[in-house]
C-alpha cells in the first residue's frame, strides 16, 4: 500500500480585515503567504503545513472544545473576502503515480462557490 502525497494552496485575494484575517487563519494548519498587485495592493493566500504530505487543510484541532472539526471554508470567506475578489483553494495529489488528482474550489464573500475536479 503506497502513501498519499499533496499539497494544497489558495490564490492571492484581497481581505476586509487584515488583523481579524490573521487571527481566523491561526487556528488552521496553513501558512500565510502575500503578494502585491500591480497597484501596491497586498493580497493574502495560504499553502497547507501538512508535514507528512497529505495537504488536507478541511480540518483543524480546536483548542477550546478539544476535538478535531471540519473547517468550513465558506463561512470563512463570507466574513473576510473583500468586495469582487474570489478565493480559490487549489489541491493536487498522487499515490505512487496510480490515482492523480486534483481539484479546485471558488469562494465569493456572498456565500457561492463552484468546484472542479480531476
Amino acid at each position: 500500500m503506497a502513501n498519499f502525497y499533496g499539497q494544497t494552496r489558495s490564490n492571492y485575494f484581497a481581505v476586509k480585515d487584515v488583523e481579524a484575517f490573521k487571527e481566523e487563519m491561526d487556528k488552521y494548519s496553513v501558512e500565510l503567504i502575500e503578494s502585491t498587485d500591480s497597484e501596491g495592493n497586498i493580497l493574502y493566500g495560504f499553502m497547507d503545513e501538512d508535514e507528512d504530505g497529505g495537504g488536507d487543510i478541511s480540518y483543524y484541532y480546536n483548542d477550546e472544545e478539544d476535538e478535531w472539526q471540519d473547517v468550513e471554508w465558506e463561512d470563512v470567506f463570507m466574513r473576510h473576502l473583500a468586495d469582487d475578489h474570489v478565493a480559490i483553494i487549489m489541491g493536487s495529489g498522487a499515490e505512487k503515480y496510480r490515482y492523480i488528482s486534483g481539484w479546485a474550489t471558488a469562494y465569493n464573500n456572498k456565500g457561492e462557490t463552484q468546484d472542479v475536479t480531476l
